[in-house]
This record gives structure tokens, sequence and C-alpha cells, in this order.
């Protein structure tokens, strides 16, 4: 009878454990985690295990799959099959890296975009900096013209100013000297 039970058995295992599903990962924690668990039992179990991917579990169970690669490679040296532990831990170890590189990918990815954002936001500010230097130098360049034109007016005004002056002066100097002529003029008579 118990010849009959150890192929059904394995079958058996085989069986459920061919498509492992995130709900039979906590089973088979618990099963691998017993200390006295067969090595012909470990290998059915592996045989589904080994094919779950660690991207489509949540955060807990991606702890609990590494965890178990761990508790197989354990089992699997104590019960002295080496290259079982071996390739358990292998495969603990290929899991980590590819679940560390998603979320290193991840991280770069959500950096990217903040980058690109960030990018964005100061292109847009440096447009508007720019446009606002462009418009200050077209008012600089109005004041500028405004400047020279004031300029312009100014010397102008002053030349006009300092000719009527010297106009007046003239006339009253002209008036001066025919006031003293008159004057000597009336002495002398």
């Amino acid at each position: 009878m118990k010849e009959i039970f150890k192929p059904l058995s394995i079958s058996f295992f085989l069986i459920i454990y061919i498509n492992v599903t995130a709900q039979d990962l906590t089973q088979i924690h618990k099963s691998v985690n017993n200390p006295y668990v067969k090595v012909t039992e470990m290998d059915a179990m592996w045989m589904g295990f080994a094919n779950i991917d660690i991207l489509t579990l949540d955060s807990a169970n991606q702890q609990l799959l590494l965890g178990t690669y761990k508790l197989f490679s354990k089992n699997y040296a104590a019960n002295a099959h080496f290259k079982q532990a071996y390739i358990a831990y292998d495969r603990m170890l290929d899991t980590k890296i590819k679940y560390l590189s998603a979320i290193k990918l991840s991280k770069i990815d959500l950096a990217q975009k903040a980058l690109a954002a960030q990018q964005s936001q100061l292109e847009g500010s440096i447009n508007e900096k720019e446009s606002q230097i462009s418009s200050l130098k077209s008012e600089l360049d109005i004041a500028d013209k405004n400047k020279k034109r004031f300029n312009r007016y100014l010397s102008i005004f002053t030349m006009s100013l300092i000719v009527i002056v010297a106009f007046i002066l003239l006339r009253i100097s002209i008036k001066l000297v025919q006031a003293r002529k008159q004057l000597e003029f009336q002495k002398k008579e």
C-alpha cells in the first residue's frame, strides 16, 4: 500500500503544483518549512514552484517567494542534494535580481518622468524669461530713442534760448550805445 501511495503522492503534488498561484505560495512555504519533508515531495513541489514569476505577486508574497526559495535550498542541502540546493539558491538569486531590477527600472522611470516634468517647467520659465528679456530690450530701445530725441530737442531749445538772450543783449547794448551817443550829443550842445 505504501509503495502505491508514494507514486500517487508524487503525481498528486505534480498535478497540484504544476500551475502554482499566489494563493498556493503560502501552502508551499509551510510545506517546505517542515525540516522533515521528503526530497521526493520537495521535487514535486519544485516542479510548479519554479515557474512563479515574482513580478506578478504583491510585495508580501514576493518576500515569501524569496524565503521559500531559500528554504528549498536549505532543505535540499540538509538532505545532501547539493545540486538541487544550488539550483534553488541560484533561482532565488536570479529572482531577487529580477525583482530588484524591476524596482530599479520603476524608480528610474519615476525619476525620468520627474525630470521630464521639471525640464518642461524649466523650459516654460526660460521661454517666459526670454520673452521678458525681449520686451525689456524693446522698451530699452524705445527709451534710448526717446532720450536721444529729448537731448536733441533740449539742445535746440538751449541754442534757441542762447540766441534769444544774445539777441536781447545785443539790442540792449545797441540801445545803450545809442543812449550814450544821444547823451554825449546833448552834452555837447
